[in-house]
């Protein structure tokens, strides 16, 4: 069984390029996401050769956080504010599922102009995932499916179906699962929590945030940023799973 673990917001900040770089050479982490509108992409992207896994980077799409890369995005009241995302939007019922038609075209330029600045770093995973999971929103992933088809991307990341979700949620998110599947490669599961592993959905991706506190390397927690949690317990858990 292969047990894959990703860190995501490659790019993001000093101390996460630090944190992650530290992940691969300690052996912790097999891939990474790296967001093209992030303050230190470029440090990032030279980090990722100097260690050896600029392979393994993959892209993180990003339409809530910072800044866009595209003009139609900034001017974009809908999205943002002061050319700046306006935080988390998508999690607004009016954009989570249905957009008017120029809004279409602010996503699809944006998604475009990150797949296209991945693809020109020379990135050759040609994976994507994205920060707060918005490319599996159904007003973003069709848009976002077909943008990287056409630019030749391979792979993607799938939802994560949890016990507690009702029923249907749960019947949604195995709809968009699906999909996903059909179009792209994708894990047999992803997971943010090591005690929703299920063994008979196969190969697993599990979601890390890696960063420094000090010189102390801990995974945060991406709801929420005052927890950490050890990365012993990925180790201890793919040594167990491992041996399924």
């Amino acid at each position: 069984m292969d047990v894959l673990i990703n860190a995501d917001d490659f790019g993001k900040s000093q101390q996460v390029n630090e944190a992650i770089c530290r992940c691969f050479v300690e052996g912790i982490i097999q891939r990474t996401t790296i967001m093209t509108t992030a303050p230190f992409f470029d440090q990032a992207v030279e980090l990722s050769k100097v260690h050896g896994f600029f392979d393994k980077v993959g892209l993180h799409l990003n339409l809530d956080e910072g800044m866009p890369l595209s003009e139609e995005m900034r001017k974009n009241p809908h999205f943002c504010i002061d050319g700046n995302y306006r935080e988390r939007v998508f999690l607004a019922p009016k954009y989570r599922y249905v957009l008017n038609k120029h809004d279409k075209l602010s996503v699809k330029q944006e998604i475009v102009a990150q797949m296209t600045k991945y693809l020109e770093a020379g990135f050759t995973l040609k994976h994507f995932d994205s920060h707060h999971f918005v490319h599996n929103n159904l007003s973003i992933i069709f848009i976002a499916c077909r943008a990287g088809k056409d630019l030749g991307f391979v792979s993607t990341r799938l939802m994560e179906i949890r016990s507690s979700d009702f029923f249907f949620r749960t019947l949604y998110k195995k709809s968009i699962n699906r999909y996903l599947k059909s179009v792209f490669t994708t894990s047999g599961q992803f997971l943010q929590q090591l005690n929703a592993f299920e063994e008979k959905r196969g190969n697993v991706e599990f979601m890390v945030h890696p960063t420094l506190m000090g010189e102390k390397l801990v995974n945060m927690v991406s709801w929420n940023p005052d927890r950490y949690e050890r990365f012993e317990e990925y180790a201890e858990f793919i040594s167990r799973i491992r041996e399924i």
